[in-house]
């Protein structure tokens, strides 16, 4: 057995999860449809962080050593807003988009452009500032918590492609599909590693895993695991108003990146309680996951509040999020200063 393989071995990406892995709850199945494909599919992100902190022993002191910086960082930002003195400096980072086909057919340009556009509309506040882009039913105080501009912009390197129908078959028998940054598996190696984010596009992969896409918080893969700090995505959810699954509209992208720049999903590492949140001080703790669309007049309460079901970190359709916070705005700016400046050109 090769080398390589023993390595995806021990990574935590290996899903073994059914097509709805990070399953709502009894109290919010009531607020969903069923009618949506994506609310049986979703992020793989919880199963491959929880899934590296049981194999690797020194991910939590890492993980705590990024959180004491980002507190420090973050507030300082905090102060120079209240203050009124915040000026945030444009912040450019680089991508690399690796496209795997089944078909052999290369992802064409107008998708790549159109994914981009949509990838720096959501982070610059553009698409949040559309009426278009909020879902009906929204509770009265929806958009005060919007970010706006985050002033992070995206860039792109490069595009990549190659015939992926060996490594796709491969993660379509073994559910390892980090097998796609290996090129002995007939996958495409990453571009200069820390410096750009890597964006692998691949065909099947929500068919495979039950996924749309997946990534990795900093500090998360390291030593001989740093080849698999990537963001991976179905081809279905790629490619913003060209997007070919048509609950699509780009946003898992700019949800993937967010988990890149140490984002979590709301409800934080945990859902079985309140005690347990996303390490961002403005989006209400929640218990509660949300997948696929949400009926106007459900209850989206938890923790005794509001539930912001309509960030870009939760887990529903495209047409029912459209904003980061304030908050999350500055833990992915405290990022960038940090574990994650090698990104800024």
């Amino acid at each position: 057995m090769r080398k390589s393989l023993l390595i995806i071995a021990t990574c935590a990406i290996a899903l073994s999860c059914d097509n709805d892995p990070i399953a709502t709850t009894d109290n919010n199945a009531s607020a969903l449809t069923s009618t949506s494909k994506t609310a049986k599919t979703t992020c793989g992100f919880d199963a491959y962080l929880e899934d590296t902190a049981a194999k690797d022993p020194e991910l939590e002191a890492r993980l705590s050593a990024q959180e004491a910086f980002i507190s420090n960082y973050t507030a300082k930002l905090e102060a120079q807003e209240k203050s009124g003195k915040q000026n945030l400096p444009l912040l450019t980072i680089p991508v690399v988009i690796n496209h795997l086909s089944q078909s052999g057919q290369r992802i064409s340009q107008a998708v790549v452009d159109a994914q981009m556009v949509r990838l720096n509309e959501v982070f610059s506040g553009v698409y949040a500032s559309r009426a278009s882009s909020r879902p009906s039913g929204l509770p009265s105080n929806a958009r005060q918590f919007g970010a706006g501009n985050t002033r992070i912009r995206f860039t792109l390197q490069a595009i990549n492609h190659r015939n992926g129908s060996e490594v796709i078959d491969f993660f379509t028998s073994n559910l390892q599909f980090p097998a796609v940054a290996l090129e002995e598996f007939g996958g495409i190696t990453p571009t200069s590693l820390g410096s750009v984010i890597n964006i692998y596009v691949i065909s099947n992969l929500t068919d495979a895993t039950g996924i749309r896409g997946s990534g990795s918080i900093p500090g998360q893969a390291t030593g001989d695991q740093a080849i698999f700090d990537n963001i991976y995505i179905d081809e279905l959810f790629f490619g913003g108003d060209l997007a070919p699954e048509a609950v699509s509209e780009g946003l898992t992208l700019a949800h993937e990146v967010g988990h890149h720049l140490n984002l979590f999903h709301l409800p934080g590492r945990a859902t079985e309680n309140c005690r347990f949140d996303d390490a961002v001080r403005d989006t209400p703790n929640t218990s509660k996951r949300y997948s696929g669309t949400v009926r106007t007049g459900a209850s989206t309460t938890s923790c005794g509040s509001q539930d912001m079901y309509w960030n870009i970190m939760s887990s529903v359709d495209d047409s029912h999020r459209f904003l980061f916070t304030n908050g999350q705005r500055n833990r992915m700016r405290a990022t960038l200063a940090g574990a994650r400046s090698g990104l800024v050109q």
